[in-house]
């Protein structure tokens, strides 16, 4: 079982905008954080989530079963969703 007491919730910010941005270097500009800062990041969700999250494709990373069901909570949770407004 994963302990969360410690978990870095940017990493979810970083997970967020891979997902985003279909790219690391592009989630990196999203983020104003440098490229190497976006693959340390998903390493370590990778090692907390025991997923991939991301494999590599001719068009960038495409998510994992585990990242696109994250997707929805990450997104809300960040401040993306839609109707926040109210």
């Amino acid at each position: 079982m994963t302990n969360f007491r410690n978990f870095d919730l940017n990493l979810l910010l970083v997970l967020d905008g891979v997902l985003r941005e279909g790219t690391l270097s592009n989630a990196a500009k999203a983020l104003n954080v440098s490229q190497p800062t976006i693959s340390s990041s998903l390493a370590k969700l990778r090692e907390i989530l025991q997923d991939e999250l991301f494999v590599r494709s001719g068009n960038g990373m495409q998510p994992t079963p585990r990242a696109l069901a994250l997707k929805e909570p990450i997104s809300t949770g960040a401040g993306g969703g839609e109707g926040g407004d109210t």
